[in-house]
This record gives C-alpha cells, structure tokens and sequence, in this order.
C-alpha cells in the first residue's frame, strides 16, 4: 500500500475518532443538564411540601465553592505596605505584629489580620468618589472590597467614612471588614480585619452542594420553628477563621435570604452558622 493510501486512512481514523468524542461530550452534557433540571424540580418541589417558594428556581443551580487557605508571607506584606507608605522599613514587635514605618505614615499588622493604618503628609486624596479610592487603595493589599450599594459612606461635617466587607472573588467574607477615615481632602486612617495575602483554594475538603444545603436550611427551619415562605436570595460568601500565627481558613457559607431573614449554612459542616456582619 502505498504511502499516500496509508495517510489518508490515519486521517479517516483521527477523523472518526474526534467525531465520536465530540458526539460523547454532546451526550454527557445533555445528561448533565438533565441531572441539573431534575435535581432543581426536585429541590423545588422539596420546598413546596414545606410551604416554601422560592422566587427563582434558577437560584437552586449554583455550584459550590472551594475552601481557602491562606498564610502570612512577610515579604509580599511589606511590599503592599511599601505601595501605600513608601519604602516601609518593619519593626517586629513579637507575636507576629509587625510595625511598618514610611515617609507616608505607619502601619501595624498582626497574624490574626487585624491591622491599621495611620496616614500622612496627605499621601492619598479622597478624590471625586470615597469609595472608589477605597477600592483602588486596597487593592494594592490584594483585597477586594465589596462596593456600591453594599459599602456603606457616612459622612459627618468636613470628614466621611467609608465601611465595606472584605470579599475573595467577589464574595464577601461576612467576618471581615474595613473602614476609612477620610478629611476633606485625604486619606487618615484604615483600620479593619482582611485575609493573610498568600491565598490557596483548596480541593482537598469535600463541600456541600446546593441540595445538600437546602435540606439543611429545611431541617434548620423545623428544628426553630420559623415560618419561612418564601427563599428571596441564594449565594455564597465566606467566614474567616485565623490565628495569631498568620495561617487560617476561608470557609464557604451558603446565604439563604428569606422573608424572614437571612440564614447561613456552613459549606463544610452542613450546620446552622451566626453571623454578625462588621459593616
């Protein structure tokens, strides 16, 4: 057989061979939009024999999230501070709280995330929008801040405050919190808790999936005897768990908003969850 035949049929194979795992990826996400619809009728209808609806079964389609790891990395930390203070030179006062000193004013950061931040020489100008230079401020630590509607802006004679959430891809850790002192024209204070700046996602723990938590949320339901009727909100955000020696976990909440009120599922233990926002 000559060698032109002979490619011609390994193209005819790779040919057949692509067209058949196209038409299996075909079939397995018509499957699994399947499993997907029936799961939502089933957790709807779950609901419903409780007396519950749910304002958009849509909301019953969210995947998990994973749980984050996060650890102190002094140099990285530095380098931050450095972007806001200028060249910042680090004192450490034991304990895993660290002075940091710049040309711009001084900050002090401690394992368990609490820090603030005491500015000077009027280095950063409160701008057109508070909340805007919030943001970009803290950013430049890596963290994002939820914005808008969810900041809250106070403001009191010539001086404003500007109080939001921490967020880790734009879902907000309900434990952590900051807040800016602004004058009229810059940047005073900054005081707040925020995640360590090295953070993992990790796969290794198993975390709950959306039917798992609803049940979980029915059971919370019967156990206290609320009336709940109706789920208004479906979402996920986070809860901060850190120690003095800089290490901790981001652990994902399921947030249920109803019309009686907001409930929070752990996304690892399956339980009920208190949650006090600082903002």
């Amino acid at each position: 057989m000559d060698k032109g035949k002979i490619k011609n049929i390994i193209i005819l194979v790779l040919l057949t061979v692509n067209l058949f795992f196209a038409a299996l990826m075909l079939v397995n996400g018509a499957e699994s939009r399947s499993y997907a619809a029936a799961a939502e009728s089933s957790l709807t209808a779950a609901l419903k024999s409780g007396g519950i609806t749910i304002s958009d079964s849509e909301l019953l389609s969210q995947k998990s999230v994973p749980v984050c790891t996060f650890s102190r990395d002094k140099d990285r930390e530095r380098r931050q501070v450095s972007s806001v203070l200028g060249s910042a030179e680090p004192s450490d006062l034991g304990g895993n709280i660290i002075m940091y000193y710049g040309k711009n004013g001084q900050a002090c950061f401690r394992g368990t995330g609490d820090f603030e931040i005491l500015m000077e020489n009027s280095a950063v100008s409160v701008g057109t929008d508070p909340v805007k230079t919030a943001e970009r401020l803290m950013e430049k630590f890596g963290v994002g801040l939820e914005s808008g509607a969810n900041a809250q802006y106070a403001k009191t004679g010539g001086s404003c405050e500007v109080t939001a959430l921490c967020s880790y891809k734009d879902r907000p850790i309900v434990n952590c919190s900051v807040s800016m002192t602004f004058s009229k024209d810059s940047l005073l204070l900054v005081t707040g808790v925020k995640p360590m700046s090295k953070i993992t996602e990790s796969g290794s723990v198993q975390v709950i999936d959306t039917a798992t938590a609803v049940m979980r949320l029915l059971d919370v339901l019967k156990n206290s005897g609320y009336v709940c009727r109706e789920i208004t909100g479906v979402s996920h955000c986070y809860k901060l768990d850190a120690s003095a020696s800089g290490d901790g976990t981001l652990t994902p909440l399921w947030h249920f908003s109803t019309d009686i009120g907001d409930f929070y599922i752990n996304g690892v233990t399956g339980k009920e969850e208190t949650v006090t926002q600082n903002n």
